[in-house]
């Protein structure tokens, strides 16, 4: 899968998680962190350097490719945390929503990433 392939998922999840946002929001009835908005957009820029990132590293070798997705997890895992820990230091209001909110963009993510490497990685063994 090339990278304007994988804009496609990366789109879709895009999407679905603002409708998602939405609709949490109307069920919920309390104010949702302004900073969920900015982060959906923020995490799939991310998500779209890091698959550019280890689809070039596939080529090279597997150990390379492992190494490459270790290191996208990691990446995103330390942002994630320094958002949210940041967010509490802050001490703005709406910490737990906030807290949920990233570990799920952080999940689907992650999955939409990993779901589009799989392509790449069994044309690499064949």
């Amino acid at each position: 899968m090339n990278t304007r392939a994988f804009l496609i998922p990366l789109t879709i999840a895009t999407v679905l998680l603002y409708v998602l946002a939405v609709v949490v929001l109307f069920i919920v009835k309390k104010p949702m962190p302004d900073a969920v908005w900015v982060l959906i957009p923020l995490y799939g820029v991310v998500t779209y350097f890091l698959y550019q990132m280890i689809a070039s590293a596939s080529s090279k070798s597997p150990h390379r490719f492992i190494a490459s997705v270790n290191a996208s997890v990691l990446v995103k895992l330390f942002m994630s945390a320094c958002i949210v820990g940041g967010y509490f230091y802050a001490q703005l209001p709406g910490k737990k929503a906030l807290a949920f909110a990233v570990m799920g963009i952080y999940a689907i993510y992650t999955t939409v990433l990993i779901r589009a490497l799989l392509p790449v990685i069994r044309k690499g063994n064949a």
